[in-house]
């Protein structure tokens, strides 16, 4: 508890500034003011310039771990009378103040009044109170040899008796200074405890020791002490005393009020504050030595207080006994901005109190802190009528959304309790109490009222003090009132340096009214990022308070610092130039800014750009010139166009800034759903679209993930966005647990207008299992390292989970991996290496994750720049086979420069060379006797001096490494958690990914800030027209200007036209004509003036590719996905003649995109007589990926991956590249003609089928029963086996022939057939693709091309035939004739193959009649269709009688009549032979 009261006694009325305290940790009663000590403190951002001087962190603990910091400032500051107790009338009797049981006050107490004590509590064997250290506290305490206490004795007040001349006097038990060769310091004469002679009111233990300015006599003996003006304080242990000025005048009022006090009441808001009636059923809190105490068993002391809506009663301290109060506690809730530097609240004094705005009265007041960042400091203006502010501490103390009031103690060892212990050291030391117009302040402890349910219920308190039934304690907790001194991590140490500057107008005027960034690197300065301070002038950082004047403190010493202004007075220009300034070692006395800088290929230039008589000067504000852009045809005006304006003299520029289209307002943002679930059920997706208002403003929004009231928060550990339009986002599930996440849609033309939140609920993904592999299939185990080829290789890896759930990849140092995922979770990644060092790849999936580090072996070299006094500095070096190669030492860092190089190996050479890379100038910096210096293989290699005598540590100051060297260059790029969202195909390699979860969707409307150009670097200028596609710029002198586009719209090309304007000097301008070729050569022509209201115009962007067979025939149907443009991943559909209108509807309707879920495009060469030729218009400029998702009818889809470039200054190109490579990054090209896009038909099969049957007999068998089989062959002709290519053959069959010319098939019933005489077989499938076709088109162009085929029976050897029957001689041709299909409407539609089947010898191989009997003809198409049916080829085979005994001749059954034992022939003597064969020959034609 913290009791700060002014109660006059001399005592005048204050301006109180303390450190905030949690919770009843500190009684001081006093009629001055607590002031927070000018302290020591680390600042959370510790960069490698210049930085800021705080404060190091401090943590409660006991006093046998003391801090490792001193303090060298004033932990507290009395103006008037201090008392240890209430003041009373009984200050020269026996009674004297009110007893406290308060026990000691941790740092320095100056006392500019008098010290009464009164310590009732049996602390320290009776010792009483003691100053400088606290038994338990922060042990941030002053240095050895420090004082630790002052008494001025300033003031009339009279005590002990009215002749005294003492300035301290104790009651009942002293005080005391103890140990660390503390000193105190006391005005007025030594004085005893009352009634107890011998006992010095403030005594001295341990090496500790008092001056007192007078002994009990009233002889003077040290004429110093208790002179406020030189107090004695060290800085560190062993270090050598200064005498500081801490009185009222210079100390109080020239510091605490004038630099602190009143320059923070000034500071705007941030944050917002709120009250409500707290709901905690119960707080239990421990004493601070629950678990342990040192080596001494556990205190064990606890208390839990106890809240509910019932009516209490007080007991007299604050509350009379006789009003009720409800018995809960009012919480106030401070919510700040996550700003990472200071939250400032505005508190209205009336929400200081124990009462809410109906009058309801509560037992005390507790607070909450939310959305506070890490490194924040906290300031609260009590504001409003603050005159007298009374109320009880509550025991709550929430931060951050917990609660951490019992941070202090050491009640268990779990992990939880360290992190409330680390928020409670935090909070401690990061709020501080403003109370600027404050007389009187009172506050009570925190009321303990749990009657008779608690061990300690016989200490019923509202005030500690009060409640003692004892002498060991007043607390219920055992902890009496104590003052811990905690720093404020606003404030700076004195071990600090101090920069200063002016600003005046263009006459030397010192100018007020504007405001400064100090930065802490060039890079930061130039891009406006990372700034250290923001300061205003004449508010809480400037202390000088002169107008036009700036003086900053609490500076790094020794180290670079870069200022910039940021915004000027009225009327102004801004001053856009970086100013450097350079701090020595620490001084009160500030270094002034005296040279501006620029930086050109890491090298700096010094001068005094824009500086009269050592001044920063701002100039008047110039004149205005308008103009828009327009659509070439539609005459529409379009955002998002950039632009560069040149002043011209003598026909030259000679100054350039940028403009960006700074676009319209819209008035509202609708979603649709507005909430939604995820989960298993929609594979943890769900699509979101926006609607902006009115129709005509600019149709794009940006999304990101909000809390529930709007503020932007970050959520990547429960969800991601993945834009899929402009007014279209996918949201991705990947929590853990479940959790609610909310989304808004806000116009990018006007970002402050959004949607309703989206409530998004996301189920938790209970992961079982989950694995990531690399490209080996090897698992990657987590922790482990992979080291890369080298720079812009890749690295490829596959995650799985079990069940499978989306799977996000980031990488920590985008500067040295970038990676991409893929597939339909994300599962797959492609890393790819950026830059040297090291990076680490994070595979997440629900619960579980992988982490891993990919690095690219470097080696980094450091020279000393003052060895040589060159412009530019190179290293020189054998990248192998004696091949030199010349690297720029760009980079730089204190008297440094540096490259990082490929990792290289011991023994090789190097060298260095000045200003350029000329080998033949003699700017050479070698070794010992002109000797090449000779790497050592270690990763740093440092040359500073000249001999071989290298170094491998990194300077002070400098990186110790590539991925330390990529931190300090692009601190904002490694502070980026790039969340990759899961896409549905493979990305390019090169692409970055989504960056973040607040999209952007390639937002026009821009927050700029006006600046002059470096080194003919261009600068900038705003547009001052908020209308999409018009522009207002400012600022410009009277003169000649050239303006010319530098970037189109989105989905536009660029204007080359160079444009001349002129202004004269009442501000008119005059548009003078222009030049086409977009270069100011020969005379200008006056007919290129913009159109109508200075308008503009451009075309749409164009690409086109043809989709063609393998021929060149164009083919209509293919349907297209487009993705980019890189390293953005939106996704794009386009269909062959397909257009698509606002409302996603197409002509022809219905059409269905297959494999594409993106934005739909329209083909703009949709003509009928535009199959096969695709045209986009509108693409924004950049590299994408172009697939086929669909083939025409009859094609088989391509598999290749194709970049697709559009430029906005010459021809879009559309380049193969298969999916592995990295895509060609070609700019344009000069094609005359589309891009041809080839498609294979799809491949078209025939079947040959084999009849078979026998006749007079029935089918053989063999020894085994089985039917025999008989064999057939199908060859292609001599010719066809010649043609280039070759005749397909049939699959799956034997071949006698090694070139695979022939294929042989084997035919038998089964063994369960009822049909044996007709048994059919067929050779296997035939495919002809488009290989087969002819090389030339033919008359019908068609590509027609014709494959012949023989068919015949393999006779057996006479061993193996079957007895008595006769092999059929038949032979068959089939003559297979493939071409181009088309369809009824002509279009290609892949391939047709038609067969003939012609006989040409019969079963007795005579030759048919007329050249062959055609059989019949069948066909079928790659499309699937076929006409007519496949036919067989027929063979017959014949039983024949066995060899007659008078003849031998074989003779068929049909001519032979066997009567009883002997024959007769049948009219073969009548008719001669010929007659028989003529029937024979008829019998085997049947």
């Amino acid at each position: 508890m913290m009791i700060a009261r002014s109660f006059g006694g001399g005592g005048a009325k204050f301006k109180a500034a303390a450190a905030a305290l949690l919770a009843a940790a500190v009684l001081v009663t006093s009629t001055g003011s607590l002031a927070f000590s000018n302290n020591k403190l680390a600042y959370a951002a510790d960069l490698s310039d210049g930085a800021l001087c705080t404060p190091t962190s401090q943590s409660m603990g006991t006093e046998a771990n003391p801090a490792t910091e001193r303090d060298s400032g004033v932990a507290t500051w009395v103006g008037g009378d201090m008392y240890v107790g209430k003041k009373s009338d009984n200050l020269t009797n026996a009674d004297g103040p009110d007893a406290s049981y308060s026990a000691e006050a941790e740092g320095l107490t100056v006392v500019n009044g008098k010290l009464m004590l009164h310590p009732q509590k049996n602390s320290w064997n009776g010792q009483g109170f003691r100053f400088g250290v606290a038994g338990f506290g922060t042990q941030y305490r002053p240095a050895e040899g420090s004082t630790a206490l002052v008494v001025g004795g300033n003031t009339g007040t009279v005590m002990d008796s009215a002749t005294s001349t003492a300035a301290v006097k104790a009651w009942n038990k002293p005080g005391f200074i103890d140990g660390h060769s503390h000193v105190g310091s006391l005005s007025g004469s030594q004085s005893d405890v009352w009634d107890r002679g011998g006992t010095s009111s403030i005594g001295s233990y341990n090496g500790a020791s008092v001056n007192w300015q007078k002994d009990k006599s009233g002889n003077t003996q040290n004429q110093d002490a208790g002179n406020l003006t030189k107090v004695s304080v060290k800085a560190t242990d062993g270090g050598a005393a200064t005498d500081k000025d801490f009185s009222k005048d210079t100390f109080y009022q020239g510091y605490v009020v004038d630099d602190i006090v009143s320059p923070l009441a000034k500071q705007n808001k941030t944050g917002t504050v709120s009250s409500s009636i707290s709901t905690l059923s119960e707080l239990p809190r421990h004493k601070y030595n629950y678990y342990k105490e040192g080596t001494n068993a556990a205190s064990g002391i606890s208390y839990t207080f106890k809240y509910d809506d019932t009516t209490k009663y007080g007991t007299g301290r604050g509350i009379a006994p006789t009003t009720s109060y409800t018995n809960r506690e009012k919480l106030i809730t401070f919510t700040g901005t996550n700003n990472a530097s200071m939250e400032v609240f505005n508190l209205d004094a009336s929400m200081l109190s124990d009462t809410d705005e109906n009058g309801t009265l509560y037992r005390g007041v507790g607070f909450a802190f939310t959305n506070i960042a890490d490194t924040a400091s906290v300031v609260i203006n009590v504001t409003g009528n603050a005159s007298n502010i009374s109320f009880h501490n509550g025991w709550q103390f929430w931060w951050n959304g917990a609660e951490i009031s019992d941070g202090y103690s050491n009640y268990n060892n779990t992990d939880e309790l360290k992190k409330k212990s680390a928020a409670y050291d935090k909070a401690s030391q990061k709020i501080l109490w403003n109370f600027s117009n404050t007389d009187n302040l009172t506050i009570y402890g925190g009321v303990a009222n749990e009657d008779g349910t608690n061990t300690n219920a016989d200490k019923i308190t509202q005030d500690d003090a009060a409640a003692a039934n004892d002498g060991d304690s007043a607390s219920v907790l055992d902890m009496d009132q104590e003052r811990h001194n905690f720093p404020w991590n606003g404030s700076y140490t004195e071990s600090c340096s101090a920069i200063a500057w002016q600003k005046a107008d263009e006459s030397g005027t010192l100018l007020g009214g504007t405001t400064w960034a100090v930065y802490g690197k060039y890079d930061d300065a130039a891009s406006g990022k990372n700034a250290l301070l923001t300061v205003q002038d004449n508010a809480f950082y400037d202390k000088d308070s002169a107008d036009g004047r700036f003086t900053v403190e609490g500076l790094k010493p020794n180290a670079t610092y870069y200022i910039k202004e940021v915004s000027a007075g009225n009327d102004y220009q801004l001053n856009t130039n970086v100013y450097y300034v350079a701090t020595g070692d620490s001084s009160a006395t500030p270094v002034n800014v005296t040279q501006s800088v620029t930086k050109t290929d890491g090298a700096y230039t010094y001068g005094s750009a824009d500086m009269t008589d050592g001044k920063i000067v701002n100039k008047k504000n110039g004149h205005e010139v308008s103009w828009s852009k327009v659509d070439a045809d539609t005459n529409k005006e379009l955002a998002g166009s950039e632009w560069q304006i040149q002043q011209v003299k003598d026909g030259a520029a000679t100054k350039s800034w940028n403009v960006t289209d700074n676009t319209s307002k819209a008035t509202g943002v609708t979603v649709n759903p507005t909430s939604a679930t995820l989960d298993s059920t929609n594979g943890w997706k769900t699509d979101l679209t926006a609607t902006v208002d009115p129709k005509d403003a600019l149709q794009e929004v940006a999304w990101t993930f909000t809390d529930k009231d709007g503020n932007a928060v970050d959520s990547s550990t429960v969800a991601v966005l993945t834009r899929t339009g402009n007014l279209k986002t996918t949201v991705t599930g990947i929590s853990s647990i479940d959790a609610t996440v909310y989304v808004k849609a806000c116009s990018v033309s006007n970002p402050e207008v959004c949607s309703a939140l989206v409530t998004i609920k996301v189920k938790a993904m209970s992961v079982k299992d989950f694995t990531v592999k690399d490209s080996s299939n090897r698992t990657v185990e987590n922790n482990s390292t992979i080291t890369a080829a080298a720079v812009d290789s890749t690295l490829t890896f596959t995650a799985s989970s079990t069940p499978a759930v989306p799977i996000t990849w980031e990488s920590s140092n985008k500067s040295v991996a970038t990676v991409t995922s893929s597939g339909e979770n994300g599962q797959k990644a492609t890393v790819t290496m950026t830059g040297f060092g090291s990076a680490v790849i994070t595979a997440k999936a629900g619960d579980k994750k992988v982490s891993f580090t990919v690095k690219v072996p470097s080696t980094t070299v450091y020279f000393k720049k003052s060895l040589m006094n060159w412009s530019k500095y190179y290293v020189y070096y054998n990248a192998g086979n004696n091949n030199w190669k010349f690297v720029e030492m760009s980079q730089s860092c204190g008297d440094y420069v540096y490259a990082i190089l490929p990792k290289q190996s011991p023994g090789t050479k190097f060298l260095f060379h000045g200003d350029d890379e000329n080998t033949s100038t003699n700017k050479w910096y070698q070794g010992s006797n002109k000797s090449d210096f000779k790497f050592t293989g270690n990763e740093v290699q440092v040359v500073n001096q000249h001999n071989d005598s290298q170094v491998s540590t990194a300077p002070a100051g400098c990186p110790a490494s590539a991925a330390a060297a990529a931190q300090s260059n692009d601190a904002a790029v490694l502070n980026e958690n790039a969340v990759v969202t899961p896409a549905d195909d493979p990305q390019p390699s090169d692409a970055d990914g989504v960056a973040e979860n607040a999209i952007d969707d390639g937002a026009k409307a821009i927050s700029c800030t006006a600046a002059d150009g470096e080194n003919g670097q261009p600068g900038v200028k705003c547009d001052m027209d908020t209308a999409a596609g018009k522009f207002k710029v400012g600022g410009l002198d009277a003169g000649t200007y050239w303006l010319h586009e530098t970037t189109a719209p989105y989905g536009y090309t660029i204007n080359k036209t160079l444009y001349q304007f002129t202004i004269d000097a009442n501000g008119n301008v005059t548009w003078n004509g222009g030049w086409a070729s977009g270069e100011a050569t020969g005379a200008i022509d006056e007919k290129l003036k913009p159109g109508d209201n200075n308008a503009i115009s451009d075309t749409p962007t164009e690409v086109t590719w043809n989709k063609v067979d393998t021929k060149g025939g164009k083919l209509a149907g293919s349907q297209w996905k487009i993705v980019g443009p890189s390293p953005v991943t939106d996704v794009y559909c386009v269909a062959d003649n397909v257009t698509v209108d606002a409302n996603g509807a197409t002509t022809p309707a219905g059409i269905e995109f297959t494999g594409c879920t993106g934005e739909k495009l329209s083909d703009a060469a949709n003509t009928a007589d535009e199959a096969g030729v695709i045209t986009v218009r509108g693409l924004p400029v950049g590299t994408y990926t172009l697939t086929e998702t669909k083939a025409p009818d009859g094609y088989v889809a391509t598999t290749t991956v194709y970049t697709l470039t559009i430029s906005d200054t010459e021809a879009s190109t559309v380049v193969a590249q298969t999916a592995t490579d990295r895509p060609t990054t070609r700019s344009g090209g000069n094609r005359e003609a589309a891009a041809n896009v080839p498609n294979a038909s799809a491949p078209v099969n025939i079947q040959i089928p084999v009849k078979k049957s026998v006749k007079y007999t029935s089918w053989p068998k063999d020894s085994n029963g089985n039917y025999v089989n008989f064999n057939f062959k199908i060859e292609a002709t001599k010719s066809t086996v010649d043609a280039n290519p070759a005749a397909p053959m049939p699959a799956e069959c034997s071949s006698s022939d090694a070139t695979k010319n022939d294929c042989t098939i084997s035919l038998a019933p089964k063994s369960d057939a009822d049909d044996l005489s007709n048994v059919i077989a067929k050779f296997g499938k035939m495919t002809f693709t488009d290989a087969n076709l002819a090389a030339a088109a033919g008359d019908a162009s068609d590509y027609a091309k014709t494959y012949t085929y023989k068919i015949t029976e393999i006779v057996p050897d006479s061993a193996d035939a079957v007895e008595n029957l006769r092999y059929s001689k038949a032979e068959y041709q089939v003559v297979v004739t493939l071409k181009q299909a088309k369809d009824s409407s002509g279009k290609l539609s892949g391939l047709s193959v038609s067969a003939t089947m012609t006989r040409i010898k019969d079963d007795s191989g005579n030759a048919e009649a007329g050249g062959g009997k055609i059989i019949g003809t069948w066909s079928s198409t790659s499309t699937g269709s076929s006409a007519g049916t496949a036919v067989e080829a027929t063979f017959v085979n014949t039983k024949v009688l066995t060899g007659l005994p008078t003849t031998g001749a074989d003779w068929t059954g049909r001519l032979v009549l066997l009567v009883g034992d002997g024959f007769i022939l049948a009219g073969v003597l009548i008719a001669g032979g010929h007659q028989l064969a003529k029937r024979r020959r008829e019998e085997d034609s049947d």
